[in-house]
């Protein structure tokens, strides 16, 4: 074979290698749930190129993106790396501020049982802590009496990794235990607290214990760590 023939060839396939670097696979496998820009101070939401860097787009309103990555600032606030489609083509948009996009079908999650409505809507890392919004409905006619307790109580990571819960707050109160009377139908708030370290975005499942005639343990899935 001539050495021209060669350089030819060799040409060529750079010319193919090239092409295959150039074409950028979409991410949207990376991502599981599907949300929507919510800004509520704006018409749209800033898109930076890293967590609170340089702003390089916006995304409207009621956009949908898919989040592939969660990452923090040197401020620990939450930022979302997102994705979506535009114009029939799959975009990586970059970097927005993780509470204003709403993910409710996938974050939100709720069960029922006994006289209770149990709905864990978001868990948020503040420093060094995730805390974990427990709202509770009484769904009788009759005030209830219910009590929790950090006893058996849990988050397990989506790589089975435990997380005792360290402490429990209803209203100004924090404790390993805590009681209070539900009036019918009024949601009340409960958060736990556990040390779960950065990088853990997903909990399988929280599992609590809780108390109303009789000792109940109860267990809520699929929840995201904002």
């Amino acid at each position: 074979m001539s050495t021209s023939v060669k350089v030819a060839g060799l040409i060529a396939l750079s010319g193919f290698i090239s092409a295959m670097t150039a074409v950028q696979i979409p991410q949207k496998a990376l991502a599981r749930n599907v949300c929507k820009i919510a800004d509520p101070n704006d018409v749209s939401l800033n898109v930076r190129d890293r967590p609170n860097g340089k702003l390089i787009n916006s995304l409207r309103n009621g956009r949908k993106v898919y989040i592939h990555k969660i990452g923090y600032d040197k401020k620990g606030h939450s930022w979302a790396r997102v994705g979506g489609y535009y114009k029939g083509r799959y975009r990586n948009w970059g970097w927005v501020f993780r509470r204003y996009i709403d993910c409710n079908s996938s974050t939100t999650s709720i069960t029922e049982a006994d006289k209770f409505r149990f709905q864990i809507k978001n868990c948020k890392r503040t420093k060094g802590e995730v805390i974990c919004g427990l709202i509770i409905t009484n769904t009788t006619d009759r005030n209830q009496e219910i009590s929790f307790s950090v006893e058996d109580g849990r988050a397990i990571d989506v790589s089975g990794n435990v997380y005792d819960i360290s402490t429990i707050r209803l209203g100004r109160k924090s404790d390993y235990a805590v009681s209070t009377t539900l009036t019918p139908r009024i949601p009340t708030k409960v958060n736990y607290y556990f040390a779960i370290p950065w990088g853990i975005n997903r909990l399988t499942a929280i599992e609590f214990r809780y108390y109303n005639n009789g000792n109940r343990k109860l267990a809520i899935r699929n929840i995201q760590i904002e």
